[in-house]
């Protein structure tokens, strides 16, 4: 996470957490990362819901369900530009939930 970078212990735990993430396994970020800090899993449900909005509005749609992020793109329906709009919305998601996290940080109490 961004706003704890020179914490190491805390780098360990959120470099790999990412990465599982983007393969589709968020339960080490939401329960090692975000729980523990609180503000994130908020700003993840802000970048979240604005990525949603862009997916509602690009008509974004699936032939099926069950994965995300990068195996993902196998179920995105390739007509009308989807494979561009899930990146989009991906990038939509990833932007605004970064920029939320930085944004509330100095709300949220730390607690450790």
């Amino acid at each position: 996470m961004i706003t704890h970078w020179k914490d190491t212990k805390a780098r360990e735990l959120c470099l790999p957490s990412f990465a599982s993430t983007v393969f589709g396994i968020s339960e080490p970020a939401i329960f090692g990362v975000n729980l523990r800090y609180r503000y994130p899993l908020v700003a993840g449900c802000i970048g979240g819901a604005v990525a949603g909005a862009y997916v509602y509005f690009a008509k974004l749609t699936a032939l099926g369900f069950g994965t995300t992020v990068v195996p993902g793109i196998a179920i995105c329906d390739p007509a009308h530009n989807d494979y561009l709009n899930y990146i989009i919305a991906h990038l939509i998601g990833f932007g605004v939930g970064l920029a939320a996290t930085i944004i509330l940080k100095p709300f949220f109490k730390e607690e450790n």
